[in-house]
């Protein structure tokens, strides 16, 4: 069975899509004098309303920043220890001390050793230089930017103290 053929007209008097969809060149809320002054108000009111909303809470937000940039130090503090240590090996000299092979977690434990040993040196080296940098930078950087080192140095803290779920700052609307 063949289907019919129909000719098609060449043009198409039915409107495509796109010229349904057009929207129009200037924006209804900056056409007239008046329309941006209504739009320039109402953002105006939604910035000093945000405004308003976090300056209250701002001293709430600094204790959240202080408090998440402590955590921030301990944790980094408990990686570098836990790096140190080498904990990663631990599971692997209970297993020897499981299966009663001495000869296998003396080897483990004397490259525990020597691996604490490099990696002691390693953060005693990066705490000296920590050290250094900052005698230097106390005396010859001028004291404004303590001002701008202090802060960012606080919230890098926090950021990595905070939990990837929790927002220190909350948007001011819904």
């Amino acid at each position: 069975m063949t289907w019919p053929r129909r000719a098609l007209p060449r043009w198409s008097t039915r409107p495509c899509a796109r010229e349904v969809a057009r929207l129009p060149v200037i924006p209804a809320s900056v056409a007239t004098k008046d329309a941006r002054r209504a739009t320039v108000a109402r953002l105006a009111g939604r910035h000093w309303h945000a405004a308003r909303y976090h300056g209250a809470r701002s001293p709430w937000y600094a204790l959240l920043t202080a408090a998440w940039a402590l955590l921030g130090v301990v944790r980094i503090v408990g990686r570098l220890i836990h790096w140190w240590w080498v904990t990663e090996q631990h599971a692997l000299r209970s297993k020897a001390v499981a299966a009663g092979d001495s000869q296998a977690w003396m080897r483990l434990h004397q490259e525990a050793k020597e691996t604490r040993r490099v990696r002691g040196f390693v953060l005693l080296s990066i705490l000296a230089a920590v050290v250094i940098v900052a005698a230097v930078a106390w005396k010859a950087a001028p004291r404004w930017a303590w001002f701008v080192l202090i802060p960012a140095g606080v919230v890098l803290l926090s950021r990595h103290g905070r939990p990837a779920d929790r927002r220190i700052v909350k948007p001011a609307v819904v």
